[in-house]
């Protein structure tokens, strides 16, 4: 017969009370999950939990059963993934594990050594019985026994002995129970908290049956800002209330620095965060939300929020004392401080420990470890915190948890062993002197608060004008106590008095604080020495906790166990830090717990978090007459957190989620992005954020960045390019997916980007930084297989793991390629996630027919395909530059200037129905980027600009036919000519006229000089000449496309406004595989060549190397001859005949080899270069001019003649004169030498 299980109601509801402890909740919750029979599976034990928030007792009910299908479903998916090693055990039944007897303590003998408290195990004997335990005492305690809690009737299968069995650890519970202790203790959270997470629950991804719905509560200013902004009709107005009210809060200092490096959705935002802490009557609302999209600065704001409520909290801190001294409070009758001054008299230390209670205090959490790190990085800085004058100054940060790079300086681990790495002598040493340091610190202390009971208790609340109250502090008595007195000064009549002023009728009456500046003055130094006093009594009670190691225990006898000590001492450290910092369920760490409780809670990436687990956090805020504030940060549009269970969809939701649908909370969008080029970032607003975001400085700044101006020629590496690899198969691989077609392309993708930007940008040493991203995690052995060039080494990681991370360039591999669908690429966050991580270049690889079955993948292609940036590409090996981008199959309108079909000015031609509406062009020249970014600014603050001119049509021109390769005739080979079209297509097209590539009488580049009416938007296709060895003189026909129609300038010419005798240069654009690019072997000459290419003015230009110059031949001889005279005949023994035989037989042998190299190698000996007259032709797939018996190699990516190409860096060769054999063994002694 089955046991009868639990309901959710029982266990909910098996508590006495909700505001008490919840140990009985607790409890139950954990019988029920130790008495789930796991063999039956999850379907039978999954159940349907219903929301409901309307009072403490259901929230608490509906997140514990929403708790036990989550753990349920999680312990099912560890099991089927196979967790840790199966260890032989011996069990045994030590004593019932409750009066009912339900449950069991059993003892594990000869195993799970390895295990830690609050594991979940799975025991199991033979076949037909299983079982789950939970360890609540490791194995470390007792070396041969682990101690489990298990259900009763595994005693049935011991026989009242011991039994043999399997156990295997399935999974850590301790989050879980931190989770569920969080949640049994709901009723402890302060009043305002708790309010707040009752609002009635707008329904969220489905599920629930409450349909009451409430509009998000917008963030708004106070009524007489909102009076003063709508007068003055402006947002000058609102900007300098923003910045009243953010000094009022943390002074005028830090309201500066935040104004001056800060948006307005970013002041905004930290101002709503430094808000009064509230209570449960104030106006202000507990929580408050900042959604904050990719590139929008959250970390760097949440830096800034907690540096103004570090400030606010310090404020009232320092003003506890200064707030007692205001009118009406400062008689013998009122005043917090003076009713605190007055019972505590004759202790000072315990009203020094209880405005120590005062000290600022937040709580900074995130998901995961990567995320708190990067909080803890910035809070770290020198100049991270700002005081309200405008100094900086640091606080005391810990970090709880994993250590880090990023945290080291304030790990609390850290801290604990450096206290533990003492010795006994040094601790007793510094034990005493530290005693020494509280108790003058608390002496001084003692007589700034005589000091400031004469002005609390016998000083008058106001004085008249021109008077002044002083203390004067007597001399001290050998063997009396310090009796200081108090006395007045008449400024006007240059007097003193000891008693008070009367009081005249008509005189002008001002409070004793503002007349008495010397009340600041004993304020300011009572807090001085607090703080050394807080300092000081936290070293030694660390000091004294480590000593406990030491000394025997009175009760036991022994000593304190290392464990019981690491807790107490992380506690007390903790005790003294200002802000500490941890996980989620980091904060329900003991150590956490056992501090002192917090005025303030930051959560960072509140959005990728359960609410249960933002629960954890909560339980840690202080529970007195004033509520702590709680910041929410996060943006609900990406990556949500991991969730097994496959019903209750409403648990899903975040708590962000939840309040900011519920309207619970005030939420404020950070609006403006610094981190993607405007092209990324457009599909990103217009499709995740309702066209709300805008681009900052920086990101605009992307579009005109000079390093990467060559992409305007690349239109397959632009910022946002879908590249749709037509053989792409997807394998399945378990439970996840790769696909190597598209793991080959992508590594090629990632060596031409930095090919390209390494010739474009010879001179810069830092290239860009790249990504490979994919979205399953069999996809990643794919991608490290591919990546073998001799780049740097791409970062290759899943998307989910690139979440809160940025770079240069990102390459994403979608794998699917079937009939099937999308699958889990369906979730808009997960692509939005994907997108959005790179700066300059987003280029996406996939299969189109498979994606577009997916809506939101859809609108991509058609954004790309608007943008000219979706291209087909027939397999992984092919050719990036000969590209051509799919044409749109939608009408587009007339082209305006920015080259876009739908006459709104930003370009990229989106179609009507792709729901976009704008974008912009890829890289446009600074000039008309110039243009956008103004008109993108225009257009966000409300104002429209003039639509721009628009430009004449392009003729289409033809596709290029494939290189053939074959052997040439001779040097008069044929060559391609009206064949050959740019690589740039149409896209290029409009790059070259828009950047107005024009001699100065306004004739195309290439252009006859005879025909000066060739107007400036002519495309003029260029076949160089050059004159060949012999003298003679070949002209080839040059094309000039003039609207539709081509002309044939006259021959004879080389380009216009160029003589014959000037040099010869031209852009190298190749991006080439291997360094040998540009090596050609002409047979006429007889010689290899070096061609080195770049742009200027007059049009397209070639320069020749011949070489190596002769002198420096025989500079290099004479300095190998002169050093290896010296080695041989001063270095080296006369009776080391056969050294010298062989050293001199090195230096022969290398200097032959550098001279052989130094023939095909353009960069071991300068080169000597002369005009030849030779034929030249410019090729558009080669990217430069070839010479005459020579064709384009698309393996190696070099002109080469009859295939007899070697490649000196990788010592490889193709066709059919392989030189390795040659080079080998020239190079072999190079490397010995």
């Amino acid at each position: 017969m089955k046991r009868p299980r639990v309901t959710t109601h029982d266990v909910a509801t098996s508590s006495s009370r909700v505001g008490g402890v919840e140990t009985s909740t607790r409890d139950a919750a954990v019988r029920e999950l130790l008495a789930w029979d796991i063999g039956h599976g999850l379907d039978e034990v999954e159940e349907v939990v219903s929301a409901e928030f309307g009072s403490a007792q259901k929230y608490v009910e509906s997140w514990i059963g929403a708790w036990l299908c989550e753990t349920r479903a999680s312990t099912v998916a560890e099991l089927e993934r196979g967790g840790a090693a199966i260890e032989k055990v011996e069990l045994s039944v030590v004593a019932s594990g409750d009066p009912k007897g339900a449950f069991a303590r059993v003892a594990c003998a000869g195993g799970l050594r390895n295990a830690t408290e609050s594991d979940l195990v799975e025991l199991k004997k033979g076949s037909t019985w299983k079982a789950l335990g939970l360890v609540v005492q490791p194995a470390r305690r007792d070396p041969t026994t682990t101690l489990l809690v298990a259900k009763a009737r595994v005693s049935e299968m011991f026989a009242g002995g011991a039994c043999e069995a399997t156990a295997r650890v399935v999974t850590s519970l301790t989050p879980a129970l931190r989770e569920l202790e969080a949640v049994a203790n709901f009723g402890k959270l302060p009043e305002a908290i708790r309010v707040a997470l009752l609002e009635d629950k707008k329904e969220i991804g489905g599920g629930g049956d409450n349909t009451r719905t409430r509009r998000p509560r917008r963030l708004v200013s106070s009524p007489e800002v909102e009076t003063a902004a709508s007068a003055r009709e402006g947002e000058a107005a609102l900007s300098a209330a923003q910045h009243a009210r953010l000094s009022d809060r943390c002074g005028p200092g830090l309201a500066a620095r935040i104004f001056a490096a800060s948006n307005r959705s970013q002041v905004a935002a930290i101002a709503a965060s430094a808000a009064p802490f509230c209570s449960s009557n104030d106006e202000e609302p507990a929580f408050t939300l900042i959604k904050g999209p990719p590139g929008t600065g959250k970390t760097a704001t949440t830096a800034k929020v907690l540096n103004a409520i570090h400030v606010r909290q310090f404020q009232e801190y320092y003003g506890a004392v200064r707030r007692a001294a205001e009118a009406g409070e400062v008689s013998s009758s009122g005043g917090a401080v003076a009713r605190l001054l007055e019972t505590t008299a004759s202790d000072p230390e315990t009203w020094l420990a209880r405005l120590r209670e005062a000290r600022p205090r937040i709580l900074v959490c995130a998901p995961s470890n990567v995320a708190v790190d990067n909080v803890v990085e910035r809070l770290v800085r020198d100049d991270a915190f700002v005081g309200g004058n405008g100094k900086p100054y640091s606080p005391d940060v810990a970090r709880v948890g994993k250590k880090s790079c990023a945290g080291s300086v304030a790990s609390l681990d850290a801290r604990v062993e450096e206290v533990l790495s003492k010795t006994k002598d040094w601790l007793e040493e510094h034990v005493a002197l530290t005693e020494k340091e509280a108790f003058r610190a608390s002496r001084d202390a003692e007589k700034m608060r005589r000091r400031l009971r004469l002005f609390a208790f016998e000083a008058p609340v106001f004085l008249p004008a021109r008077w002044e109250a002083r203390v004067q502090p007597a001399r001290p008595v050998p063997g009396a106590r310090d009796a200081p007195y108090l006395y007045y000064v008449d400024h006007r009549h240059k007097i003193t008095k000891r008693e008070p002023p009367r009081f005249l009728n008509g005189a002008a009456m001002v409070p004793l604080e503002s007349c008495s500046p010397e009340v600041d003055l004993v304020v300011s130094d009572l807090h001085a020495h607090l703080e050394t006093w807080t300092r000081a009594t936290a070293r030694l009670a660390a000091y004294k906790c480590a000593l406990a190691r030491y000394r025997p225990d009175a009760r036991t006898g022994g000593v304190a166990s290392n464990e019981t000590v690491r807790r107490a001492l992380a506690a007390k450290l903790l005790d003294d830090a200002e802000i500490v910092c941890a996980t989620l369920h980091g904060a329900g760490h003991s150590s956490v717990g056992d501090s002192r409780r917090f005025k303030a809670i930051v959560v960072d990436e509140a959005a990728n978090a359960l609410e249960t687990a933002t629960l954890v956090a909560l339980a840690n805020a202080e529970t007195t007459e004033r509520s702590p504030k709680v910041v929410l940060v996060g943006d609900p549009n990406q990556l949500a957190a991991t969730r097994f269970a496959r019903r209750n969809p409403w648990a899903a939701a975040s708590l962000f989620e939840r309040l900011e649908a519920g309207g619970a909370a005030p939420c404020v969008l950070l609006d403006t992005q610094y981190r993607m080029h405007p092209v990324i970032s457009r599909f990103a607003s217009q499709t995740f954020y309702d066209a709300r975001l805008l681009d900052g400085s920086a990101a605009l700044g992307r579009a005109t960045a000079p390093e990467y101006a060559w992409r305007r020629k690349d239109g397959a590496l632009g910022p946002l390019v879908f590249l749709d690899l037509k053989t792409s198969v997807e394998d399945a691989a378990g439970t996840s997916r790769a696909n190597r077609a598209e793991a080959r392309l992508a590594a090629r993708v990632h060596a031409a980007f930095l090919g390209a930007f390494r010739d474009a940008n010879p001179e810069t040493v830092d290239l860009p930084d790249v990504a490979l991203v994919t979205f399953y995690r069999e996809q990643l052995k794919e991608l490290e297989k591919a990546v073998t060039s001799d780049h740097p080494r791409p970062e290759i990681n899943t998307v989910d793991a690139y979440q809160g991370r940025e770079k240069d360039v990102v390459i994403l591999s979608c794998v699917r390629a079937n009939a099937d669908g999308v699958g889990f690429l369906r979730d808009a966050r997960r692509l939005n996630v994907a997108l959005t991580r790179a700066k300059y270049a987003c280029i996406v690889i996939g299969r189109r027919a498979t994606l577009e079955t997916d809506a939101r993948w859809r609108s991509l292609l058609d954004y790309a395909t608007a943008n000219s940036a979706l291209f087909e590409v027939p397999d992984a090996d092919a050719d990036l530059r000969a590209l051509r981008p799919v044409a749109s199959s939608k009408p587009s309108r007339r082209r305006n200037r920015n080259g876009n079909g739908n006459g709104n000015g930003n370009g990229g031609g989106i179609p009507p129905s792709s729901g976009f509406s704008s974008s912009s062009s890829y890289d446009a020249p600074p000039a008309a980027a110039a243009a956008a970014a103004q008109q993108t600014s225009s257009s966000s603050s409300g104002f429209s600009a003039p639509a721009p001119a628009p430009r004449r049509d392009l003729p289409k021109r033809k596709r290029p036919p494939h290189p053939k390769r074959r052997r040439p005739r001779g040097p008069e080979s044929k060559e391609e000519e009206d064949g050959e079209s740019s690589s740039m297509g149409d896209a290029e097209d409009s790059s070259i006229l828009e950047r107005g590539e024009a001699s100065g009488d306004g004739s195309s580049p290439g252009s006859s000089p005879t025909s000066p009416s060739a107007p400036a938007s002519a495309f003029v296709r260029r076949d160089m000449r050059v004159s060949n060895g012999s003298g003679s003189v070949r002209s080839d026909s040059k094309r000039v496309v003039r609207g539709g129609s081509p002309v044939t300038p006259t021959k004879g010419a080389i380009s216009p406004g160029r003589s014959k005798n000037e040099p010869l240069c031209l852009q190298w654009p190749s991006r080439e595989e291997y360094s040998c690019c540009g090596l050609v072997r002409v047979r006429r000459v007889g010689m290899l060549y070096v061609v080195s290419e770049w742009t200027r003015s007059d049009g397209r230009k070639a320069r020749l190397y011949l070489g190596p110059y002769w002198h420096f031949l025989l500079m290099t001889l004479a300095l190998l001859t002169c050093i290896a005279s010296f080695v041989y005949g001063r270095v080296v023994p006369d009776d080391w005949t056969v050294v010298r035989v062989v050293g001199l037989t090195l230096t022969v042998l290398s200097f032959v080899s550098l001279a052989c190299t130094s023939l095909s190698d353009p960069g071991i000996f300068p080169r000597y270069f002369k005009r030849l007259e030779a034929n030249w032709t410019y090729s558009e797939y080669a990217h430069s001019f070839r010479p005459p018996g020579t064709i384009f190699c698309q393996e190696c990516q070099v002109l080469i003649e009859e295939y007899n190409h070697f490649c000196p860096w990788s010592g490889t060769a193709i066709g059919k004169g392989n030189e390795v054999r040659r080079f080998s063994i020239s190079t072999h002694p190079l490397r010995l030498y």
